[in-house]
């Protein structure tokens, strides 16, 4: 079975997100330079990979977080990639987005 396939768990599939789904939803969430910042695998693949950008303003940092397996409120869960804004190297604000919906990531 490849990789990028679903695998069957149960009765529910999981999606085993590769390295390269990932940086082709982080190059559709931004066209910066990106610095990698941590990447971690497993005995299932990538876990989680972070990289930032530079903001818009003088001390602004951006951070786009992949994690595998995340636990969404009122949800299962999910693949998901994370956006923190930090100023003078303190979070100040995120959201989620983009997640796997339906085992295909979507943009939120």
């Amino acid at each position: 079975m490849k990789e990028t396939e679903p695998q069957e768990i149960g009765k529910s599939l999981e999606h085993i997100t590769t390295l390269e789904e990932v940086l082709s939803i982080f190059k559709k969430l931004t066209d910066k330079e990106y610095k990698e910042v941590r990447k971690i695998e497993d005995e299932k693949g990538l876990y989680l990979f972070d990289i930032t950008i530079p903001g818009e303003i003088e001390g602004e940092i951006i951070e786009y977080s992949y994690r595998r397996g995340q636990f969404e409120a009122n949800k299962h869960l999910v693949d998901a990639i994370q956006i923190t804004y930090y100023e003078n190297g303190v979070p100040i604000s995120g959201t989620t987005v983009s997640e796997i919906v339906d085992g295909k990531w979507k943009i939120l």
